[in-house]
């Protein structure tokens, strides 16, 4: 799982790397050029890393919110086995056994930190096209070309909206894996008072 984790956060790391150099040689292009090719190639250029996204979230799709599952089920059932040794006695765990699964827990946080945080970053860099636009719109004046250049630009930033998801239904940012920690916990507290 590790190596499908650290080979999604390269791929992640990578499109948002494009997303900032495009970004940058739009924001350069507007405010220096009066190329429309240069711009227009940009629109295509962000069109293309939307379809890598749309194309990432199918490949991945499944296999993220398996990811995302498997992050709660061990982290879940490590948080109960540490409670059972701290709590009981009579339990038959060895510190090992303990540590163990204390490591492998921490190991499937830092998975699913990695994957909501890179994808997270990326969705924000891409949306940021749409912000870039409204700043330059307003610093471009009255320059018919550059204002529908912008305006183009951001009309397709709106409706490609590029975000990763699992399979459309889950999307992957700093909040599906702060919702996921905010699940687990709220189980542990569950499990406790049960177990009093």
């Amino acid at each position: 799982m590790t190596w499908f984790v650290v080979h999604l956060y390269v791929i992640v790391s990578e499109i948002r790397r494009r997303f900032e150099l495009l970004n940058t040689k739009f924001e350069y292009i507007i405010r220096t050029t009066s190329s429309e090719a240069a711009a227009i190639n940009c629109l295509k250029c962000h069109d293309l890393l939307c379809g890598l996204i749309t194309k990432v979230n199918k490949t991945f799709g499944f296999q993220i919110m398996i990811v995302d599952k498997l992050i709660a089920l061990r982290v879940v059932e490590t948080s109960y086995l540490c409670l059972l040794f701290a709590i009981e006695e009579r339990t038959k765990f060895s510190v090992l056994t303990f540590v163990n699964n204390f490591i492998w827990s921490i190991d499937f946080i830092i998975c699913g930190a990695l994957i909501s945080f890179s994808c997270g970053k990326t969705n924000k860099q891409a949306q940021f096209s749409l912000i870039l636009c409204q700043n330059l719109q307003n610093e471009v004046g009255n320059d018919p070309l550059k204002g529908e250049i912008l305006t183009q630009f951001a009309k397709q930033v709106v409706a490609a909206r590029p975000e990763f998801n699992c399979l459309g239904f889950l999307p992957v940012n700093y909040g599906s894996f702060l919702k996921i920690l905010g699940s687990i916990f709220n189980y542990i507290v569950i499990v406790l008072q049960f177990d009093h």
